[in-house]
């Protein structure tokens, strides 16, 4: 009996150290596999990262050969005018060195994974669209400078200082600081004061108040329409045949027309007691003229506005200034 124990206990451990013995060998055979894929990925990552480097040179030679062509064509530019012979010189020139490229294939030696067999690089323009943008920047280059006119505090002259502060040197910097040395370089009298008053704060937050005060103070539409009203109404009387100051009333109404577009305040203007004091301006004999026109208008069922006024102050500027037959003070006799 004790025997027959025995024998059965040492059965059953030596099938326990069986399967455990089992259980190992299958670790070990999933871990050896799981190296060699862990191998075949390293293999893969430095092929890739030599397909990186070999696409970075690829694209450096790009941009060399595009920097050529340029070159090869200003310096064409500069002997010839620009026609068929510097734009032929220039297309050879870069059939010479931006010819079709494709990327190595590389075959990598792992047993499960394999890349794309060809990669394609493409530009991303044609030679004809290199060509034209070349010829753009040609023609931007040979622009003349457009100055800003220092701001005196003239509010009918604030938008187009703006406009072209911030096309010429907001447009080309980001550094607010630089930003608001030059508005204060631009700018003069009270102007200049409200510019000057934010030149403590730090940088970002004085441009941005410096511009806030130039537009609460000289920016406000009903400060712009009121300007643009006075003036019109204060104009001094215009004498006979003065054709340069008709010319110059005929240019700044249709300066209040044109603002009337846009701001609400100045329809003050095509009320009947603004157009009376407007037209008033004029000599005697157009006043006349224009009492028909409004006539005319009117009988027509057609409400008399400042466009129409401002029109006929126009017409009239131009049939003074005729360099043929506007001048009738005297007479000539050949």
């Amino acid at each position: 009996m004790r025997s027959s124990a025995s024998a059965s206990s040492t059965a059953s451990a030596r099938i326990c150290a069986q399967a455990e013995r089992a259980a190992l060998l299958a670790k070990s055979a999933a871990l050896q596999q799981r190296h060699i894929i862990e191998e075949e990925e390293q293999q893969l990552e430095q092929q890739m990262v030599q397909l990186q480097k070999k696409r970075e040179s690829l694209d450096l030679q790009a941009e060399l050969s595009a920097n050529t062509a340029k070159l090869e064509y200003l310096k064409n530019a500069e002997t010839e005018p620009l026609g068929g012979s510097a734009l032929d010189a220039m297309n050879t020139n870069l059939d010479e060195n931006m010819s079709p490229f494709d990327e190595p294939v590389f075959k990598p030696a792992v047993r499960t994974v394999r890349p794309k067999e060809h990669v394609n690089l493409q530009f991303p323009f044609s030679q004809n669209q290199l060509t034209s943008l070349l010829i753009q920047q040609q023609r931007v280059t040979t622009l003349p400078k457009a100055n800003i006119a220092v701001f005196d505090g003239n509010i009918l002259e604030y938008q187009s200082f703006i406009n072209l502060f911030d096309h010429i040197i907001e447009s080309k910097t980001d550094n607010n600081q630089d930003r608001l040395l030059f508005l204060i370089q631009y700018t003069k009298g009270h102007a200049q004061d409200l510019v000057k008053s934010c030149q403590h704060m730090d940088a970002n937050r004085g441009y941005r108040k410096a511009r806030e005060l130039l537009e609460k103070h000289f920016g406000n539409e009903y400060k712009i329409s009121r300007a643009y009203i006075e003036k019109a109404l204060s104009w001094p009387m215009i004498k006979s045949e003065d054709s340069r100051t008709l010319q110059d009333f005929a240019l700044f109404m249709r300066s209040c027309c044109n603002a009337m577009e846009n701001l609400e305040y100045m329809e003050e203007l095509n009320t009947i007691s603004n157009m009376r004091k407007i037209s008033s301006k004029l000599p005697y004999k157009l006043r006349e003229r224009w009492r028909v026109k409004a006539c005319e208008l009117q009988q027509r069922y057609t409400r008399v506005r400042m466009t129409n006024l401002v029109s006929f102050i126009e017409k009239q500027a131009t049939i003074v200034s005729d360099p043929a037959f506007g001048d009738i003070q005297e007479s000539y006799i050949s």
